[in-house]
């Protein structure tokens, strides 16, 4: 789920756009009403979602989802991106290797993961270093719990045990997941909590720029009151004249 948020100028004014922008509260509505559906399959499904490289970790998804399947737990991971043909195929053999060919999916590249993430209980984000996790922003606005490296941006977005899970290690990684397995209640709370993070900070950044458009208006204005045509000229204070 990804969008644009443009804010359409006045004349003689600027446009201003938001990148990497949240759905409008109807959306947000909608997508938490979505958070009460209920799964086809009865096992509690994780997923990693981006391009399948080492940096990304699908290998310690993998490994971790083997150490639960061994433990005894019901549970399925899906594994969506594209990548190098070598480094997909290893991670296939790592699949293979460890008897998890009925519990792992390989799904490819996928343009549209929206349909992942509704029928999916928790997120995996096993990057090293992201600077801009997108699909922790838009697994959290789809109400899912994440479970996150703690390192890059991700431990900026992620509150440990708020809205979602932070781990460090292997072992770390395996305890979260573990985590979520056993109390599927409390992480669709961290989901709903993730919710309205998203919701909350499309808001604020919705407001921090439009207080910068304002002041930037200001600067103009007084720019031309003072006879200048360098905005940098308007730093100066509004009571102070350009002779005085």
């Amino acid at each position: 789920m990804r969008f644009t948020i443009i804010i359409l100028p006045k004349k003689n004014d600027h446009a201003y756009v938001i990148y990497n922008g949240i759905a409008k509260r109807s959306r947000f509505d909608k997508l938490h009403i979505q958070d009460n559906r209920i799964h086809k399959d009865d096992r509690y499904i994780f997923a990693i979602i981006g391009s399948i490289t080492a940096k990304k970790g699908q290998e310690n998804a993998i490994n971790a989802i083997g150490t639960l399947h061994e433990r005894g737990y019901n549970i399925k991971l899906i594994i969506a991106g594209s990548g190098k043909v070598e480094y997909v195929g290893k991670c296939k053999q790592l699949v293979d290797s460890i008897g998890l060919n009925n519990i792992v999916d390989f799904y490819g590249f996928v343009d549209e993961p929206n349909e992942i993430y509704h029928n999916i209980n928790c997120l995996l984000m096993c990057s090293e270093n992201d600077g801009l996790p997108r699909v922790v922003i838009e697994a959290m606005s789809n109400c899912l719990p994440v479970i996150g490296k703690n390192s890059g941006g991700t431990q900026e977005i992620i509150e440990h045990e708020k809205n979602g899970l932070l781990y460090n290690t292997f072992e770390e990684l395996v305890v979260s997941m573990v985590r979520m397995v056993e109390n599927p209640e409390w992480g669709c709370e961290l989901g709903l909590a993730g919710w309205h993070r998203q919701w909350s900070a499309s808001i604020s950044k919705i407001m921090r720029l439009m207080s910068i458009k304002s002041s930037n208006r200001y600067r103009e204005e007084r720019c031309s009151e003072l006879g200048k045509t360098t905005p940098l000229n308007c730093f100066l204070s509004p009571t102070i004249s350009p002779n005085s």
